[in-house]
């Protein structure tokens, strides 16, 4: 189990929640804090906001999937039912490998184990 894994299941509820100095409308939580800063991801972090403010700021709930493998990254933003609504490839990110799941709800940006 990797480190980042290790501190991700650590993750499961929130007291405190962050802005984003360009997105201020919107929130993310201790658990994502913590992937952007051991993942050295916080690009994920903008990226994610930008497709969440151009795309879906007026959806309630939004399921986030971050798939790393082999230094090559695919963001995916799906509805309720994991229906695919957006693609996002990456050539290339230094962000561990794994399948990293994420929740937009009402305009809070949590790691699935926080809902």
């Amino acid at each position: 189990m990797s480190g980042l894994t290790e501190a991700m299941n650590q993750c499961y509820g929130t007291e405190v929640y962050y802005t984003h100095p360009l997105f201020p409308n919107f929130y993310y939580t201790e658990g994502v804090k913590v992937f952007c800063e051991k993942a050295n991801a916080y690009w994920f972090l903008t990226d994610t906001f930008i497709k969440l403010q151009k795309s879906f700021k007026d959806s309630s709930f939004v399921s986030i999937h971050l798939r790393v493998k082999d230094d090559k990254a695919d963001l995916v933003f799906c509805d309720g039912d994991d229906k695919e609504l957006m693609r996002q490839h990456y050539k290339y990110t230094d962000c561990p490998e794994g399948d990293w799941h994420f929740f937009f709800i009402d305009g809070v940006l949590l790691w699935h184990m926080e809902y």
